[in-house]
């Protein structure tokens, strides 16, 4: 079973629970059934997963951040469309700005959960590439990341050395004992052929590496998107991201 891009659920249950500011008590007590629905769903989707498995071989390609592009201006549109087909036409603009919102953190870690903790209504992902890192190039088995300027930060070879416990990742040691923060990728069943889009993480250690809500980790996950995505891959997945969150 493919599992839904991770930030849905609570990206889901972020939007939802916002929807009774500006609707009736009816509505608000659908929206939480909702929310309720949505987080059984993940869990039984999760605990039905049957692993990632060694993934490497479809992710071929040059990949930059995935929210930037596909939350450009210019997709506004494309956005306000999915959000009123998949919720609906009055809270289109508010579904778009709270899906865009939950993937747009510049925390993570430590920082991220106790600033979580105290203002649990500010909860989103960071799902940017860390570490100077502007493009990644997968090509066999060696992993590239260059900076904004091209230059090289690092390039490994990669071995899979087995899925996560909870099967939610693969992950990949480098070859070299002096990766540094490149030394461990952990990447989800998410391919550009099947959910137009990469979601990975990458570290010193593999401790925590599949925990969302703590750890070095936590509420942190690099989304990428090939460089040479077309328009219609694009569409796609702003509708993908806007349907899992949104379709009943």
């Amino acid at each position: 079973m493919r599992r839904k891009m991770f930030v849905m659920p609570l990206a889901a249950a972020m939007v939802l629970s916002a929807v009774p500011a500006f609707a009736s008590e009816g509505t608000s007590s659908a929206a939480e059934e909702t929310v309720e629905e949505t987080s059984e769903a993940s869990s039984t989707e999760e605990s039905e997963s049957e692993g990632v498995g060694d993934v490497l071989a479809n992710l071929e390609g040059t990949y930059e951040e995935l929210f930037p592009v596909i939350a450009d201006a210019k997709y506004d549109d494309l956005w306000l469309g999915f959000c009123a087909q998949y919720g609906d036409e009055e809270n289109a603009q508010l579904y778009s700005d709270m899906l865009k919102g939950s993937t747009t953190a510049l925390i993570y870690g430590a920082e991220a959960v106790d600033t979580y903790a105290e203002n649990p209504d500010d909860t989103a992902f960071d799902c940017y590439f860390l570490h100077g890192v502007a493009q990644f190039t997968v090509e066999g088995n060696t992993i590239t990341g260059t900076d904004a300027d091209g230059e090289e930060v690092f390039s490994h070879t990669y071995t899979y050395v087995g899925d996560a416990e909870d099967g939610s990742f693969a992950i990949y040691k480098s070859d070299d004992e002096n990766s540094g923060d490149f030394t461990y990728f952990a990447f989800a069943a998410d391919t550009p052929d099947t959910t137009y889009h990469i979601e990975f993480r990458y570290g010193y250690t593999e401790y925590k590496i599949n925990s969302f809500y703590d750890g070095d980790y936590a509420y942190w996950m690099a989304s990428g998107i090939k460089t040479d995505a077309s328009e219609d891959v694009i569409s796609d997945c702003v509708e993908l991201f806007c349907s899992e969150n949104l379709a009943e």
